[in-house]
């Protein structure tokens, strides 16, 4: 899918649900209902009930918070509108292990909320779990993933990677002439989304001959490492012309590596994602550009599909919320709105 979920389309689901009066809304407001007109005066008969969901990311990352940031916004509009509130909790695991991730998720998963969106390090380790959820009632989304065709009744929120890597690639060959050293950083080796942008990144490179492509290392999304692979790969190649990455940390320590070896400008850097440090670097000049997954908005599509799902309502399997460019023609727009609800 190449479009993203336009606003017209979400606009309709909540109303038709809206309008349709469907059920699994908390026993005690529907008794109160009946007795009331307005919603204001159910609430000053009985006490709100609460719809809770619980948000397991990777690990530790700003990404991910841009994630959460998303759905809490999204369960503050729900709740505005219905006779209960929408919350969300946010429990995050030490690492981006999968056996990390999947006890995380377990223990999430035994408070019996209503739904669990996860990001797990590869999404066959986490099918079990997943079922065992699934058992349970819970209904389960995955974060920034596609799900594989064997998963049941799991909705995907994300974009198409390999779409996103070809983008930043396209864009990295052309500011660098089609020619000269452009160096390439991995992220997570398990991470079945960064192996797609990887892999589509080093397919466009492979068809300009005068690209020579620069093996930068895994950055295993962690900054520190980041930072230490861009420096040891800028100081083993001083004719470096170009630095390109797949994850979200990947563009922080390659612009503080870049900006501290006094080469702004000399070796020319394409981002991925749009977390607040990524879009200052594209604003001071560090970054050429960066192509972005819209974490904001991921969260916002999975706080509404697990909302649907635990009323017993379908979804799309995936949820294609679009790839973004920021550059320097875009940048400070996008920088305002991500202040804005990280504030």
């Amino acid at each position: 899918m190449k479009k993203g979920i336009t606003l017209l389309f979400i606009g309709v689901l909540v109303v038709s649900m809206l309008l349709s009066g469907m059920g699994c809304q908390p026993t005690a407001v529907e008794e109160t209902a009946e007795k009331a007109e307005t919603v204001a005066e159910v609430e000053t008969v009985a006490e709100r009930e609460t719809m809770r969901f619980v948000m397991v990311p990777l690990c530790v990352h700003p990404w991910f918070d841009a994630v959460y940031t998303g759905a809490v916004a999204e369960a503050e509009w729900l709740s505005s509108i219905l006779p209960y509130d929408v919350v969300w909790e946010y429990n995050v695991p030490e690492s981006p292990d999968i056996a990390v991730g999947n006890r995380v998720f377990q223990s999430a998963a035994a408070t019996k909320p209503a739904g669990l969106a996860y990001c797990p390090g590869n999404t066959a380790g986490a099918k079990e779990v997943i079922e065992e959820a699934q058992a349970l009632g819970i209904v389960v989304g995955l974060i920034n993933q596609n799900p594989p065709g064997d998963f049941v009744n799991v909705v995907g929120v994300g974009n198409d990677f390999t779409e996103q890597g070809a983008i930043a690639a396209e864009r990295i060959a052309e500011i660098c002439d089609y020619e000269g050293k452009i160096a390439v950083m991995h992220g997570v080796p398990t991470a079945q989304t960064h192996i797609e942008r990887y892999n589509a990144i080093i397919a466009v490179l492979e068809q300009y001959p005068d690209v020579e492509i620069v093996d930068a290392g895994f950055d295993n999304d962690e900054f520190e490492k980041a930072l230490s692979l861009a420096a040891a790969t800028i100081a083993a190649h001083p004719d470096l012309k170009g630095f390109v990455c797949l994850d979200a940390t990947g563009p922080i320590g390659i612009a503080r590596a870049v900006d501290e070896a006094g080469k702004k400008g000399e070796i020319l850097v394409v981002g991925m994602d749009d977390v607040i440090e990524i879009l200052e670097a594209v604003d001071s000049g560090v970054l050429d550009s960066t192509s972005c997954t819209r974490p904001f908005v991921q969260g916002q599509m999975l706080a509404l599909t697990l909302w649907r799902a635990s009323l017993g309502q379908e979804n799309p399997k995936f949820v294609d919320t679009g790839v973004a460019v920021f550059d320097q023609t875009n940048v400070k727009e996008q920088l305002e709105k991500v202040r804005a609800y990280t504030d």
